[in-house]
Parts: C-alpha cells; sequence; structure tokens
C-alpha cells in the first residue's frame, strides 16, 4: 500500500536512511524543506520504497515541478517506478527521476549526467588547462566569502538566498567544502561541494572572468580528484555541450537519468 504524507508526518530517520542510497543528497528530508516547502511524500510499506513529491502551487492548482539546485528526485527503496506515479494525487508533474530508475514511459527523455570514478583518465587538452592553472594558489573558504563571489558572477542566473540556504544546512551537517583559486591574492574560482557517504557532488561551480582565462576550474577539480580517494565525484551536470565536454576531459563518463511528465493543459506555458 502506498500513503501520501505531509512531510511533517513522515519518519525522517528512516526516510534519509533510506534515500542516501543513491549517495545523492537531493533527497533529503533537511534539503526539500529548504528547496521545496510544502513537499508531500508517497511511502510504500513502512518506508520499502518511498518518492518525494515537490508541490507547488498555482492559483487554484496543484502540481509537481523538479526544484533549483536539485538534479535528480524519484523513487528511492525496492518500489516499481509505475506503481508509484499511478499514486501521484496531481493532474500534473514535471520532474526527474535518479539514476537507478528504470522507466519506459512515452513522456521521458534522457538527461545527462556525468561521474569521475577512477576509470577514464583525463584527455590532453584538460591537461593543459590543468598546467595552465599551476601559478594559483588554493585553498578553503567561508561560506560568506564564498557566496559573495557567487552573487557578483553568478547571482543573475540563480537564486543566492536559495543557494546560500543549502550551502548553510550543508555546513550545519557537516557536509559541505568550499575549495578556491586565487591569483596574485585574488579570488578567481570558486567551488561549493556536497560531501555524501560515496560521493561528491559540484554543485556550485563559479569563476570571474580572470579565472576562466587562467582555467581556474581545471585546477580546483583536479585538486579534487586527487583527492577523491574512493569516492565518486559528481559532477552534476551537463547538457550543455561546453559544459559535457568540459567533464569528460577530466574523465568523467555518463551516468543518465530520465525527466518524465503529465501535463495539464493549465499547466503548459
Amino acid at each position: 500500500m502506498i500513503d501520501c504524507l505531509d512531510n511533517n508526518a513522515i519518519d525522517r530517520a528512516k526516510w534519509d536512511n533510506l534515500v542516501a542510497m543513491t549517495g545523492q543528497p537531493y533527497a533529503l528530508s533537511w534539503w526539500l524543506d529548504i528547496v521545496s516547502p510544502g513537499w508531500k511524500a508517497l511511502v510504500e510499506d513502512g518506508y520499502k520504497a518511498v518518492m518525494p513529491l515537490p508541490v507547488k502551487r498555482r492559483y487554484f492548482l496543484t502540481y509537481l515541478v523538479q526544484p533549483r539546485f536539485t538534479q535528480q528526485l524519484g523513487l528511492f527503496g525496492e518500489g516499481n517506478v509505475c506503481h508509484f506515479l499511478r499514486n501521484i494525487p496531481y493532474l500534473s508533474y514535471d520532474f526527474n527521476l535518479n539514476y537507478t530508475n528504470k522507466y519506459n514511459g512515452s513522456k521521458s527523455i534522457v538527461h545527462t549526467n556525468y561521474v569521475i570514478d577512477g576509470t577514464k583518465a583525463p584527455d590532453n587538452n584538460t591537461r593543459r588547462n590543468i598546467k595552465r592553472a599551476g601559478c594559483l594558489e588554493y585553498q578553503t573558504i567561508d561560506v560568506n566569502t564564498f557566496m559573495d563571489f557567487w552573487a557578483k558572477h553568478n547571482g543573475h542566473l540563480s537564486d543566492p538566498s536559495l543557494l546560500r540556504r543549502i550551502v548553510e544546512a550543508c555546513t550545519a551537517h557537516d557536509m559541505s567544502r568550499i575549495d578556491a583559486a586565487y591569483y596574485e591574492e585574488t579570488l578567481v574560482s570558486a567551488l561549493f561541494t556536497v560531501r555524501t557517504e560515496s560521493r561528491l557532488v559540484t554543485l556550485a561551480p563559479v569563476s570571474s572572468p580572470e579565472g576562466l582565462r587562467l582555467s581556474a576550474m581545471f585546477g580546483l577539480m583536479d585538486n579534487l580528484i586527487q583527492q577523491r580517494g574512493e569516492l565518486i565525484i559528481d559532477c552534476e551536470g551537463s547538457m550543455l555541450t561546453g559544459v559535457a565536454r568540459f567533464y569528460r576531459g577530466l574523465g568523467g563518463v555518463e551516468q543518465p537519468y530520465l525527466r518524465i511528465w503529465r501535463l495539464s493543459p493549465r499547466t503548459k506555458n
């Protein structure tokens, strides 16, 4: 039996233990509290399987939509995706499954994510860029320094206040790592990474024009790769050609996931 529950009615310890199976942080209860306030949950047979429902409301219509800074959701545990989708109590949804989910419905499209697990070496162009970044100094920085830099160089592309809440929550849960590259004592690039038990998720990379010129993100990613130990680096993207080329060059291999949808006419643009 599958129940639809408000998030304040779930057993959060059981929930978080189950959704952690993918190594990704996006379906953790406290993450969903930030990116999708009012989220609901489908829960089967005492947490045998669960599916978060990122609820959004417009006028008198309730529907599901993929939250920002949250690449993958979907089904977690030993359940059937189609069975869960049939139990979604809303007419419309548009969200991403996670890479472990199997689904062959017609209203779906494959999205590409890259992971770095050590099975593939960087290509020659990437090695040249890493060498170019050898003039930089690397260190960790605090949340405020990172967010000021992000707002200056990426704030027009996303919501800095939402990202700040995520970074602060990850820091409070001891899951945050913020690496930075400096050139002549000036911050030129930074990378916020979420650390789980099995992955390093590169959630928020940002560079200044000078950082781009100096290939600073190549240096930051190379440092992360060298220090990853047994952890998989989850590149969190991308469908963009240039970003995909960057991650492939670093040794990234594809780990696809699906976007699925069922749209009511009232939610179409």
